[in-house]
């Protein structure tokens, strides 16, 4: 009968559930680990963006001051030319006599040779610094639409890290509670098993003792078997002696019988049979009761 306690599968069944959640919950996690990877990488990525388009800004920047130191070099030998060529002139012109008025040597055309190919010179270089310039600003109007891209997907990526990083806490303390909810469980599990295995030995100590029981009423039948059978005889002893004795011997002997008889009926009222039959279940045995009935 202890082998039919049932008992019920739950904690092989909340395991089985406990893990399928705990597994969700590490993909879910692992999940968040990739994106906030890929978001890590594209934020290095526009950052090297960015410090290359500094360093290009930067280049710009010095070539055209560069530029703008060689083109007021340029203006202060022309400026210097032109003040020399302006004092020639002025000398010609106030002193026609002077030998001024004669053509200009070979010296005087060089350096109005020069004076030109330095005016050429001084115009190309104006017109590079106007590249250069217009170039630097393509390259600040690109860098600054590329830093505001820049920090809007750094922000972007900056709330998507902090709520990822919000819900991996939450996360992690509802993983926590399921943890201690498990562990209740199994507490719970275990003094259930502890109760079952209670009522189990209870069970069997009942089996017992009912064995016991069983035992002991074979016993007080058989004790009660004896007894009825020792009535049988003394009755047959009794009669025997009615037909063979005188009345006084037979009235003492059915004395002595009928004592024996009231102990043996008291014994059999204080152990009656465990089966509900009567004393006296035989026709043989009926004539014991109406001994002495004859005096």
């Amino acid at each position: 009968m202890a082998s039919q306690v049932p008992i019920f599968p739950l904690r092989a069944a909340r395991k089985s559930g406990t893990r399928i959640l705990v597994k969700s919950q590490e993909l879910q996690e692992q999940k968040r680990e990739s994106e906030l990877k890929v978001l890590r990488q594209e934020n290095m990525r526009l950052q090297a963006e960015n410090l290359r388009l500094t360093k290009a800004h930067d280049a710009a920047v010095e070539d055209r001051e560069q530029a703008g130191k060689h083109i007021m070099a340029l203006q202060s030998e022309v400026d210097v030319s032109r003040q020399n060529a302006a004092k020639v002139e002025k000398l010609r012109t106030a002193d026609p006599h002077r030998k001024l008025n004669k053509p200009r040597n070979e010296s005087e055309m060089q350096q109005e040779n020069a004076l030109v190919s330095w005016e050429r010179e001084r115009v190309t270089l104006e017109e590079v610094a106007t590249a250069k310039d217009s170039e630097l600003r393509a390259l600040r109007d690109e860098n600054e639409a590329l830093g505001g891209a820049l920090r809007q997907e750094l922000d972007v990526a900056t709330s998507a890290t902090a709520a990822l990083a919000a819900e991996n806490v939450d996360l992690k303390e509802t993983l926590r509670r399921q943890q201690l909810q498990i562990s209740d469980l199994e507490k719970a599990v275990l003094s259930w098993k502890q109760s079952v295995q209670r009522l189990q030995a209870t069970e069997a100590a009942r089996l017992r003792l009912i064995e016991i029981m069983r035992e002991k009423y074979l016993d007080l039948e058989s004790a009660h078997n004896h007894l009825t059978y020792k009535l049988a005889a003394r009755t047959v002893e009794r009669e025997a002696l009615a037909e063979a004795v005188a009345p006084e011997t037979r009235l003492r002997e059915t004395v002595k019988l009928r004592g024996e008889r009231s102990r043996c009926l008291d014994y059999m009222k204080k152990w009656p049979d465990p089966f509900g039959r009567p004393v006296f279940d035989s026709p043989e045995l009926s004539p014991i009761a109406d001994v002495g009935a004859d005096r």
